[in-house]
């Protein structure tokens, strides 16, 4: 199966996108993008293919996959009754993370975690719930504007948050 390319709507304001997916259940959409995508995958069970890997996925799932990178979940079930499945995707350039990376010799151990991207990097259980706080506490300083068929939010600060 070919994969297709997600085109993102990016801001003008923002310097990364996110996105709050929430559906009865996470179908089979195999895609690529052109952008880094952090994906935190809430309420949901299921099989997660990223390139030529497949594995299974629960509750607050963490993973990162570079660019054009084909991937996919596909939710089996849901982990607690009557809440809909959710992802929070995050997607960022490479012109942005380099931009803080390059200037910053601190930061430059970053870019062999992106270079690991290739294959998707996995979080442990320690980073994956510093991230759930993090990401979650983020959605509610969000400023919105309605749009034709999408619910975008932006703060200078923090980027951009869209949401269907």
């Amino acid at each position: 199966m070919k994969p297709y390319l997600e085109h993102i709507a990016a801001s003008k304001e923002g310097s990364w996108t996110l996105f709050d997916r929430r559906l009865p259940a996470i179908p089979f959409e195999w895609h690529y993008n052109s952008e880094y995508e952090l994906t935190l995958t809430l309420n949901s069970r299921g099989q997660r293919f990223v390139g030529d890997n497949m594995a299974a996925y629960d509750d607050g799932d963490l993973v990162l996959i570079g660019p054009k990178i084909p991937h996919t979940w596909c939710s089996s079930e849901d982990c607690g009754a009557g809440i809909t499945h959710q992802a929070l995707v995050l997607w960022f350039s490479e012109a942005f993370v380099q931009s803080l990376i390059k200037p910053h010799l601190e930061l430059r151990p970053i870019q062999v975690l992106l270079e690991s991207s290739t294959r998707a990097v996995e979080f442990s259980d320690g980073v994956r719930a510093k991230a759930r706080i993090i990401i979650c506490d983020m959605m509610p300083r969000m400023i919105g504007v309605r749009t034709r068929r999408t619910r975008r939010f932006t703060a200078p600060s923090f980027g951009t948050f869209c949401c269907r």
